[in-house]
């Protein structure tokens, strides 16, 4: 990653600034918790649907005195029914408001990408309703449809994500 590409997202809220920045670069902002990019395997990827309707990578926010990576473990543990076998951070995801209110609060979220062991299928008590597993070469695609305007920002993830699994 050798730049800041700026993504513009709009949603009910209003409209973001989303940036990606090196595993080794925390940009300034309140911490936002863990995302993971999760593999079965170098190819199959797994996405879980809220209950709002939309995919994403499992995270959350931290329970207290919890570090990022825990986090990230505990969320994929609850959220997908798999249990982390290997990580390595990714980026960390800087989200800026632009506008209405909190225009200037921004929150940084820590990106990791992790193989995992998928577990039975038990939905979680809250949040998610689905499992998917999906291709990676399909996932830019099917977050599209669910987070319009962040296809290059996801583009830009998976990309991390592969050439980061060669290391775990």
């Amino acid at each position: 990653m050798t730049e800041n590409r700026i993504h513009i997202l709009t949603d009910s809220s209003g409209s973001w600034q989303v940036s990606l920045y090196p595993p080794d670069e925390r940009p300034e902002g309140e911490p936002h918790g863990s995302e993971a990019i999760i593999m079965i395997d170098d190819q199959q990827t797994v996405l879980v649907r809220n209950v709002d309707g939309r995919l994403n990578t499992p995270g959350g926010h931290p329970e207290p005195g919890e570090s990022s990576e825990e986090t990230m473990i505990r969320e994929v543990r609850e959220e997908a029914c798999a249990e982390v076998t290997s990580w390595t951070p990714i980026a960390f995801a800087r989200s800026e408001k632009l506008d209405g209110d909190n225009a200037g609060f921004a929150m940084v979220r820590d990106m990791y990408v992790a193989r995992v062991v998928l577990l039975p299928w038990e939905q979680p008590a809250f949040e998610i309703v689905e499992r998917m597993v999906v291709d990676l070469d399909d996932l830019v695609e099917i977050m599209s449809a669910d987070w319009p305007g962040l296809d290059d920002f996801s583009a830009e993830l998976v990309e991390l994500a592969r050439d980061a699994l060669q290391d775990i």
